[in-house]
């Protein structure tokens, strides 16, 4: 190792970094803080924020233990929503069904009694009915069949906040408040973008666990493979300052972190372990130095096929994949630096002897060694590179359609909100339509008889047909008064913003890509002729999600493309030509097999997926690479019978640690450890059987 002083030295200044600036990360939780650069909804969606606003909200539905309100209930629970909530500091504003009211003209006097009359200064333990509020325009869109008091809370926006635009900590408290002094007679469960945001936050902080579950196993694994627990604690050491380095850099540019990249630790731990796999192997046999610079160039290739894999998917549209892969691949590189050029520094500048392999209790890498790798004939191996053509003819066949909520599993308790609404609303989405400046009342009036027939719409809010509701018992010439009074009150300027541009509510049938997708192609096909455009988070997010298939795609594409030509110019480069071929058919086997089974399955696809595609392909032909590389004069097949005990070992603790992803928070992580676990074992099986089965190496067979 040349210069150990100052590779050494250069940690101080990686750890400076990393003090000063890995605090300053910012995280984006919810789609609405997703960079969407080039999607019109995106910019519609920023413009409905703006004139309408939209704030980060929670929908607060409050069920009676009892299944009854009682009076005495209701006027605490009010109290509390008009009084302590609505001063609260963070929030903007508060509705609630204690807010509904109905016009009356009595007497030659126009007044707006409650839904819900309740004489809260004698209050009682008397039942009362919510029938009258179900009945109503609200009613039936907030309330449905259930019995529950609905409560609407705004928060205020934050700037410069850790977590985007939104501080979860605000709805937290709200959360034990309300459990604290209603939880013994009422039940409370919550769902909107402010909830979203909460769950993310708290699946985010779960996260942890698993990665510091993932050092623990790592040290075990590592100390059964190769007889220390030295080996455990190096290998975790450069992972963590590998990845507080990315963090810190990613700080100081000014990117951030968001909810994809949630698992970018084990990713990139699960990734960057087949190198130290190799050279712990090694070190059994030549020692720490001579390892080290057997596979140094090895190594650089296999990282380098490593971070193509995870910078194909800067091909994506959508920023926060282009972030994910340009700074996982960053992170796979250095990850390579630290093993191979601080590792070797610090063990020279502090004279250490030996190295962290004990070959007496190397169980693990003893055990894999003697297996018996038997070659598979060409005609048998004929039949699995069938494999690449089902993938081929299955990849018209993939599956687009996911939940809105997919991100949590069915027992998440704001999963099961939203199909509680669905069964006691009907709805299960709503978007927003916004017309242009100078429709008219009729105009929206037309829109609305129209858009209410399609079949996939449950119900119209706006602010029209609130007027026809007020309007119900209100004679013709106390009605302009009435519409005045109501275009003057706070909330319609949920229905009209300050330039004149009216908005309704659509709430939709379904919260799936197809059906949102269907409904959303309807209603911008109407927009087309009736002056508005169709706006909302929801819209947003399906056009995000229509990025997936592309994303995959290209990303899976591009990076095939480029680890092949990187294998061709390693063969080249050691005189296998007749290896190419060969090589490349067995690398890709393993993700053309994953590629087949997420098609068969129907699983479907989203941004895990497409990342899960590219760390597989990546990893493709990193064996092979490292066959053909650590003893090029020799041939591939003396690098097979030298590391394919290593490759075993690899195979082993990726495989295990992959199934870690199972104890996480949300749904496509659990998804995405199975594939990992059985896309690897798949990897292992083309690069080490498949490729024996096209014979031994031609660079062997040209010098003889």
């Amino acid at each position: 190792m040349r210069h150990p002083v100052l590779w050494a030295g250069s940690i101080f200044a990686v750890l400076l970094i990393i003090y000063f600036n890995i605090g300053k990360l910012k995280v984006e939780l919810s789609a609405d803080d997703m960079d969407a650069r080039g999607l019109p909804s995106a910019h519609a969606y920023q413009d409905l924020k703006e004139h309408f606003e939209e704030k980060p909200s929670v929908t607060v539905l409050a069920r009676s233990k009892s299944e009854q309100w009682t009076e005495s209930q209701l006027c605490e629970l009010r109290s509390f929503v008009n009084y302590d909530l609505a001063n609260h500091l963070n929030i903007h504003a508060v509705s609630s069904s204690f807010s509904i009211r109905e016009a009356k003209f009595e007497d030659k006097v126009l007044y707006y009694p409650r839904y819900i009359q309740l004489d809260c200064k004698n209050s009682s333990d008397k039942v009362v009915s919510l029938d009258k509020i179900k009945s109503s325009l609200w009613g039936k869109i907030f309330v449905g069949r259930s019995n529950d008091i609905v409560i609407n809370i705004s928060f205020e926006e934050t700037e410069n906040f850790k977590y985007g635009s939104f501080d979860p900590a605000a709805l937290d408290e709200i959360k034990h408040r309300l459990a604290d002094k209603f939880g013994r007679n009422i039940e409370f469960s919550y769902v909107g973008n402010a909830e979203y945001i909460s769950e993310v936050l708290y699946g985010i902080d779960t996260t942890q666990w698993i990665n510091l579950a993932f050092c623990l196993m790592l040290l075990v694994l590592c100390r059964l493979s190769f007889g220390t627990w030295l080996s455990g604690l190096i290998y975790n050491s450069n992972l963590i300052l590998g990845f507080s380095l990315l963090m810190a850099l990613k700080a100081m540019v000014g990117s951030t972190s968001d909810a994809l990249s949630d698992s970018l630790f084990m990713i990139l731990g699960v990734a960057t372990l087949e190198d130290f796999i190799f050279v712990s192997t090694l070190m059994i046999k030549d020692g720490f130095k001579k390892a080290h610079r057997r596979l140094i160039l090895p190594s650089a290739m296999t990282s380098l096929t490593t971070a193509v894999g995870f910078i194909s998917l800067t091909v994506s549209d959508l920023a926060s994949i282009q972030k994910l892969g340009l700074w996982a691949a960053i992170g796979s590189i250095l990850e390579w630096v630290i093993l191979f050029c601080y590792t070797p520094a610090i063990h020279s500048l502090f004279k250490m002897k030996g190295s962290w392999v004990k070959s007496s209790k190397a169980i693990g890498i003893h055990w894999a060694n003697k297996i018996q790798i038997n070659s598979l004939s060409f005609k048998k191996s004929k039949i699995f590179l069938l494999v690449y053509v089902f993938a081929i003819m299955g990849a018209y066949f993939v599956n687009t359609n996911e939940h809105f909520y997919s991100i949590f599993s069915r027992d998440k308790q704001l999963r099961q909100t939203v199909e509680y609404i669905s069964e006691t609303r009907s709805w299960q989405s709503s978007t927003s339509i916004v017309f242009d400046v100078g429709v008219n009342d009729e105009q929206v009036r037309k829109a609305i008889d129209k858009i209410s027939k399609y079949k996939f719409v449950k119900h119209i809010e706006s602010g029209i047909l609130a007027l026809d509701e007020l309007n119900t018992n209100i004679p013709e010439d106390v009605k302009p008064l009435v519409k005045i009074e109501w275009g003057a009150d706070e909330s319609y300027e949920r229905y009209e913003d300050k330039t004149g541009r009216r908005r309704i509510l659509v709430y939709l049938d379904s919260l799936e890509v197809d059906g949102v997708g269907a409904a959303v192609k309807s209603l911008r096909e109407h927009c087309k002729t009736g002056q508005c455009q169709v706006a909302s988070g929801l819209v947003k997010h399906l056009d995000l999600l229509s990025l997936v298939p592309k994303t995959l795609y290209e990303s899976f594409f591009v990076s095939i493309i480029h680890v092949s030509l990187i294998i061709i110019w390693i063969c080249l480069a050691v005189n296998a030509r007749k290896q190419i071929i060969p090589i490349i058919l067995s690398s890709f086997w393993g993700p053309a097999l994953m590629f087949l089974v997420v098609i068969v399955f129907q699983m479907p696809l989203n941004f895990l997926t497409s990342v899960f595609a590219s760390i597989l392909v990546g990893l493709a032909g990193d064996n092979a690479i490292n066959f053909l590389l650590v003893d090029k004069n020799k041939g591939i097949s003396k690098g097979l019978n030298e590391l394919a005990g290593g490759a075993t070992v690899c195979l082993a603790i990726m495989s295990l640690s992959a199934l870690l992803f199972l104890f996480s928070y949300f749904s496509p992580p659990k998804t995405f450890g199975l594939l990992m676990f059985f896309g690897l074992i798949a990897t292992l099986f083309g690069d080490v059987w498949i490729l024996r089965s096209f014979g031994d190496s031609p660079g062997e067979n040209e010098k003889k």
